[in-house]
Formats: structure tokens, C-alpha cells, sequence
């Protein structure tokens, strides 16, 4: 009985939260009315600082059942075998298909092309996401975050996606992943079977709330990406400034070495005259 009430009270919650984000306008409008409605009633005045209590107490509750759970996750995975890893999603550069999607073990040798996008999975269901493929499938060290966001809603054509993390078949808390445009894409079109036409812009909103109920809200242009305890907002267009910048500067030095070397290189010049060959260095 307890157990069904908790599951309740938890329902209740995600339902309020999720109906503040599709209908802002209405929600607001309904609180106003209850509120009205409960300060001009005199019957209920009374037992006001009780309801405004066990509704503290509820959401108190929640964050203890919430931090016990994880607690207990970090405990359990260390003792399950890792096992060995799959890949699983795989974006690549130059072929026109954009997502090739496979559950078969892949060895090196097979593995050639560049990708953007390469989605590693465990025997534990831990997905981590990579920009390339890793030299040694078999042996790929990783760390489970501690963190789990309490909603995060993709929203793309006036459509909302729920982004779902974290469930019982996957988890992308995995330190050092990723979440960016080539991310949602592959999620839109592989996990929600959502069709995408490759050759416009994929633009977007994300919504989020994080594990501390605070409200987020990126574009296409930002990435999200996982630490151990917290997360952080990168902006793709100064990282791929950034990067542009840094290959230019290594392509500058580059050619200032080559020259380098040309000029220490001994230059070797034969002259010929009608009588003597001579050598300058």
C-alpha cells in the first residue's frame, strides 16, 4: 500500500511537471485559481500550513529515495563484468547514409572509416559516445556519473521529445560524453524512429532540469557534456573556432619547420666549366 502511494505521489509529480511544460499558460491560470480559491476559503484556511508541510515533506522524501538509488547503482557496478563492448551506432563523414546502426562485434581491422559520431555499448547497458573509434575495442575504460537529470525534452518542427538517459536497457551517464546536434540526431532517428530529412538544418530546443531543479534551456549550437558529480554547457560554434584556429597555427608551424629543415639541408650545386667540375655546398 505504502509502495503504490510512493509510485503515486512520484506520478503526480513528473505529470505536474510535464503539463507546466507543454501548457505554461494554462498551468499558470489553474494555480492561480486554486489559490484563490484556497485563501478565500475559510473552511480550508486552517489546515493550510499542514498541506504546505506534507508537500515539503513529500518532495524531501523524494530527494532521499532519489540519492539512495544512485548510491545503490555505484555500489552494484563494480561487481558486474563489464564484459566486452559492441558498437553500436556509428555516423559517418563521407557516406550518404548517415547512421549505420549495428549489435554485431566489430574487430579493429574492420573498423577504417572516420566518424562523428561512434556509440560504444556494454554488457551493463553503459553507452559511451566517441568522435572516433578506439584502437582496442576490448579493452575501453569508462566511469558512470553521478549525476541523473531530472527531465530533459527535445523540442524540434513544434514537436517535444522526451530524451530518456537513463533506463533499464541504457544508460549515457558516462563521464566525458557528449550530448550535441550529431547525438539528438542519431537518438531522434534510431531510438524514437523519428524521420529526418538529412538535407535541411537540423535545428532544435532542449528543456532541461537538471539533478539540482534547475531549468536549462540550449539550441542546437550548445553540447551538453557529463562529469562525475556535475555537468557543463560548451558552445560548438567557439569549439569549432577554436579547433580551426588550432589547425591553422599547426599548419603554420608546419611549413615554418619545412623550411627550417630546407635551409639546414646542405644545397648541393655542380658547375661545370670547360675544364673543372666544382662542388658548392
Amino acid at each position: 500500500m505504502l509502495y503504490k502511494t510512493f509510485l503515486t505521489i512520484i506520478a503526480l509529480i513528473f505529470g505536474i511537471h510535464f503539463y507546466k511544460n507543454q501548457y505554461p499558460s494554462d498551468f499558470d491560470l489553474i494555480i492561480s485559481q486554486i489559490s484563490d480559491g484556497l485563501q478565500k476559503n475559510k473552511t480550508l484556511n486552517p489546515y493550510l500550513p499542514l498541506v504546505s508541510r506534507l508537500l515539503y515533506n513529500a518532495i524531501y522524501v523524494y530527494s532521499l529515495f532519489q540519492v539512495g538509488l544512485n548510491k545503490t547503482i555505484q555500489f552494484c557496478i563494480p561487481y558486474i563484468q563489464e564484459g566486452s563492448k559492441r558498437v553500436t551506432g556509428l555516423m559517418s563523414k563521407s557516406t550518404p547514409t548517415p547512421i549505420i546502426t549495428t549489435n554485431k562485434l566489430i574487430t579493429n581491422s574492420l573498423v577504417t572509416s572516420e566518424y562523428d559520431l561512434v556509440l560504444i555499448k556494454s554488457f551493463t547497458n553503459d553507452m559511451i559516445i566517441l568522435d572516433k573509434v578506439p584502437d582496442n575495442l576490448h579493452n575501453i575504460k569508462y566511469e558512470i556519473s553521478d549525476i541523473r537529470f531530472l527531465a530533459l525534452y527535445l523540442k524540434n518542427k513544434e514537436q517535444t521529445h522526451i530524451i530518456d538517459l537513463f533506463n533499464k536497457d541504457i544508460n549515457y551517464y558516462v563521464v566525458d560524453n557528449i550530448f550535441d546536434s550529431k547525438f539528438f540526431k542519431y537518438y531522434l532517428k534510431n531510438v524514437l524512429n523519428i524521420s529526418m530529412d538529412n538535407d535541411k538544418l537540423f535545428s532544435y530546443t532542449l528543456e532541461l532540469m537538471d539533478q539540482n531543479v534547475a531549468m536549462v534551456y540550449l539550441n542546437e549550437t550548445q553540447s551538453i557534456v557529463i562529469k562525475k558529480d556535475s555537468y557543463s554547457i560548451t558552445n560548438e560554434t567557439k569549439e569549432v573556432q577554436k579547433e580551426t584556429e588550432k589547425e591553422l597555427e599547426e599548419d603554420v608551424q608546419n611549413e615554418i619547420e619545412k623550411e627550417l629543415e630546407e635551409e639546414s639541408e646542405p644545397k648541393v650545386i655542380i658547375e661545370k666549366s670547360f675544364d673543372t667540375e666544382c662542388i658548392y655546398y
